[in-house]
């Protein structure tokens, strides 16, 4: 079986007796102890042999800290069991404990951003072969509905780490951005367009977002539960400094009830200046 660029596939999966629950904070150690730190809340983790010996790494890593000095925000995912946390996995690594689902709006006299009436800055960005997140990249999300994820600082200011179009992770077909190159893609065949298409200028460097979703069935409508396969060719960063695996990451995931994709990717990033944690 062939997967491009991204393929939902069905598999059936015995659903578990007790619900799953999902925490966001941060990891802390005490002797061979581990606690998830969730705002004012503490948990003692429990969990297997294999999933503890990935816990040091992520609460103090050996090779990449943030260059912020913050601690790292993962997503724990299990079962909260009194003040104890059944973890069931390695922690998700996020860009903070924060989302925001909304128009971007910026105010020039006032120099701000905002999202839901709430104040907004971008967080600082990594200056990688001379270049960085800069102010036409930002104001060129201006007005639109985004998804970005960040904290909440000393201040109520909410600091967007990360930000990208609020429709991309859907299976929905109505939510798409414009999609000027459907037509491209469906005359030429997915694989070619991929491997032959898009990697040329007027089509890598278009200022015009696109998202397009290869099914395995055409006829096989996606359904939530459903789940999928994530592949992406290409960061996009274009340096080379640092780079490993030609930003080559894979993950899985799930169609959850309003056709939003929930899953996660592992990258193999190692030694690097970039502030990526190993997936």
């Amino acid at each position: 079986m062939n997967f491009y660029k991204l393929l939902l596939i069905s598999i059936l999966f015995s659903t578990s007796a007790f619900a799953t629950d999902f925490v966001k904070g941060t990891l802390e150690r005490d002797g061979d102890h581990f606690f998830i730190l969730a705002g004012s809340t503490k948990y003692l983790i429990n969990t297997s042999t294999k999933i503890k010996s990935s816990l040091p790494s992520l609460d103090a890593p050996t090779y990449v800290v943030q260059s912020n000095g913050k601690k790292y925000v993962f997503e724990f995912k299990g079962q909260i069991n009194n003040t104890y946390f059944d973890l069931e996995q390695t922690p998700t690594l996020l860009p903070g404990d924060t989302a925001e689902t909304g128009i971007l709006n910026y105010g020039p006299n006032e120099g701000q951003y905002s999202i839901n009436g709430i104040q907004s800055e971008f967080g600082y960005t990594k200056v990688l072969n001379g270049y960085s997140f800069d102010e036409k990249s930002k104001q060129s999300l201006v007005g639109k509905n985004v998804l970005a994820e960040g904290y909440i600082d000393q201040n109520g200011v909410f600091i967007m780490q990360a930000i990208t179009p609020a429709n991309l992770f859907t299976a929905s077909k109505a939510d798409g951005a414009p999609d000027h190159l459907h037509e491209k893609i469906v005359k030429r065949g997915a694989r070619k367009f991929i491997f032959n298409e898009m990697n040329k200028n007027e089509n890598s460097q278009s200022e015009i977002s696109f998202r397009t979703t290869f099914f395995e069935k055409k006829n096989n409508p996606v359904v939530p539960g459903d789940d999928f396969l994530v592949i992406t060719l290409s960061g996009r960063q274009g340096d080379t400094f640092g780079s490993v695996n030609g930003h080559m990451v894979a993950g899985i995931g799930e169609v959850k009830d309003d056709l939003t994709l929930r899953g996660e990717v592992s990258n193999a990033y190692v030694t690097n200046g970039k502030d990526i944690l190993s997936g």
